[in-house]
């Protein structure tokens, strides 16, 4: 059963008001008019017997009236009674009386409830304001009065106080030009947001991007967001811009360098090698029973070193080519790659015995050609430093670590010294000696 308040009553004793501080909906006179919001005149109560006057009878009252109170969309918000113990029943003019009073305290009650309403949405909107992070400022024209947020104030340093002494344009933009562009731009109502330049109230200069709106009374709401630190990123973006330009640049201007050497070394190293080796054959040939054992070692060394001179200009040829190409990212199986070139390897040496471990299902994005030569250069080192072990083995897998792949190739060879591994993939850099294991020393800076 619904219950309404009875906040007020007059002619009843104290301590039979503290017993009526509630009334149950649909009971008593009051009740049925809080729950109908229809008004109910009650006369001639001692002889009537109507239960619903039961508790008004008990207090001597012969003639009772009860109003509804009604808000301005109709709904009951209270009820405005009238009772009499000299009278049994009330004349026109009475009737007339209660309902303008009735109507005055509906109109009364509603204007409370209103401003209630009111304060409770100021109280709502000036804690949505100071809560949020981005600086809001409210111009009323009409007054010429400004609110700043919590936020503006301590982006800026300016509070309220400070603009009740000068003009917040002021302080904000104090240079007169970009003042008054500020305030045409403000006035213009624009749509969008625009990027300003506010003036802190320690002289430091505040990045910042405003839009503004205009309320249906006339006030003005602007929105503004500290882009300082976005300002900074894009600064700091540019200048990497630039100085990866400059330094495409420099690569560019040095690739073509290393093409005309490349040329050179094609063209012009590789004449004088052809002919110290074709005369060295043919002195063999034409002279070589004139000549002793010595006189013959000596040519067969001049010829492998013309030989060995070729293959490092065949070398740095393919240096050149790998990092002029292009780059082309695709999906690519390292295990199937792997597995190709072991089986040329072993192809080539078919007599030796070598176990090799290759992990199944390795893929990665990543261009195929240049990850065929790393994988070959690596797993032909693996190959040769393991050609002097007993049982050698060689292992290509995989691991995470810190969120990303590793992929590895271990093996049980000859190894190297640490503390020379910064020399590992340096062009020509040996870490043993050519009479252990042959080889330029270019694979792997390739």
């Amino acid at each position: 059963m619904r219950r309404q308040p009875l906040p007020t009553c007059a002619g009843i004793p104290d301590e039979e008001v503290r017993n009526l501080e509630w009334l149950d909906l649909g009971v008593a006179v009051c009740g049925c008019v809080g729950r109908d919001g229809r008004c109910i005149v009650a006369e001639r109560i001692p002889s009537t017997g109507d239960e619903r006057t039961r508790l008004v009878a008990s207090y001597g009252i012969k003639a009772y009236a009860c109003h509804p109170l009604l808000s301005r969309d109709g709904k009951t918000i209270g009820t405005l009674s009238f009772g009499t113990r000299s009278r049994e029943t009330f004349s026109e003019e009475d009737l007339s009386l209660m309902r303008a009073v009735t109507d005055q305290v509906a109109m009364a009650m509603n204007r409370m409830r209103d401003e209630k309403d009111l304060r409770d949405n100021e109280m709502l909107l000036t804690t949505i304001y100071d809560s949020i992070p981005v600086m809001i400022s409210v111009f009323d024209p009409a007054i010429s009065s400004v609110y700043l947020n919590k936020a503006f104030e301590r982006i800026t340093g300016w509070s309220m106080e400070d603009t009740r002494k000068t003009n917040v344009m002021e302080l904000v933009y104090p240079d007169p030009v970009y003042r008054e562009e500020t305030r045409a731009y403000m006035d213009s109502l624009a749509p969008g947001f625009r990027d300003i330049r506010m003036t802190a109230k320690d002289g430091s200069i505040i990045e910042s991007s405003w839009a503004n709106i205009e309320l249906p009374d006339g006030r003005r709401v602007g929105i503004g967001i500290d882009i300082s630190g976005r300002k900074i990123l894009e600064e700091n973006l540019h200048r990497a811009r630039i100085l990866a330009e400059r330094r495409a640049e420099e690569a560019s201007v040095a690739s073509r360098e290393l093409e005309a050497f490349s040329y050179s070394v094609a063209h012009d190293l590789r004449a004088p090698l052809r002919a110290m080796n074709g005369f060295s054959q043919f002195l063999l040939e034409d002279c070589g029973e004139r000549l002793d054992e010595q006189g013959r070692e000596y040519l067969e060394r001049i010829r492998a070193a013309g030989a060995k001179m070729n293959g490092l200009i065949d070398d740095m040829l393919m240096l050149s080519r790998v990092t002029r190409q292009e780059m082309v990212t695709d999906d690519v199986d390292l295990s199937a790659i792997a597995r190709e070139f072991v089986n040329e390897l072993r192809t080539s040496a078919p007599d030796r015995s070598i176990r090799i471990r290759i992990m199944d299902g390795m893929r990665e994005q990543g261009d195929q050609r240049l990850l065929n030569l790393a994988l070959a250069n690596l797993l032909r080192n693996a190959w040769k430093y393991t050609g002097k072990t007993v049982d050698p083995e060689v292992e290509f897998g995989s691991m995470p670590r810190d969120g990303r792949t590793i992929y590895y190739i271990r093996d049980n060879g000859a190894g190297f010294d640490m503390a020379r591994a910064q020399k590992l993939f340096l062009p020509f850099q040996r870490l043993h000696r050519e009479s252990e294991f042959q080889g330029t020393g270019i694979g792997l800076a390739i």
